[in-house]
């Protein structure tokens, strides 16, 4: 299984955005940081910029990537297949805020995401600016 075969599901639980997959969020030493799933707003029912990191089964480096993604977006998720939930350790994602999304055919949202008390303003913008940019060319869906 491929992180990719989650999508559909994935976007399927948030009508009310656009995703984009691989967002650069920007320089981060000598790599490039990116979100596998951004989703923008499309209907005016809502603000929120969402983030969404996908793994097949690395909990806790989805948890880290999730958890740094609160400094970009409003609602920042976690998503893996349906059979790896009963491993993680949902109180660490609740805790920091993290929303989870159970993949099995359908999403569902097991934890939601609490709003990030962390977004700084110029890397939400760079975000939102990459996404526009996007929205401009070929929409993802």
């Amino acid at each position: 299984m491929k992180e990719i075969e989650l999508y559909s599901a994935i976007l399927d639980l948030f009508p009310n955005h656009d995703f984009y997959p691989e967002v650069a969020a920007g320089e981060r030493s000598r790599t490039t940081k990116t979100i596998d799933l951004v989703g923008m707003p499309i209907d005016g029912t809502s603000t929120d910029l969402i983030s969404i990191e996908v793994k097949i089964s690395d909990w806790r480096k989805v948890l880290k990537q999730a958890s740094d993604n609160q400094f970009y977006v409003d609602l920042s998720f976690a998503a893996l297949p349906e059979r790896q939930i009963p491993k993680l350790d949902l109180s660490m994602f609740k805790s920091r805020g993290v929303g989870v999304i159970s993949v099995n055919g359908v999403a569902k949202e097991v934890v939601p995401a609490r709003r990030s008390a962390y977004v700084r303003p110029l890397k939400r913008s760079f975000i939102v600016g990459t996404c526009t940019t996007r929205r401009t060319q070929v929409r993802y869906a």
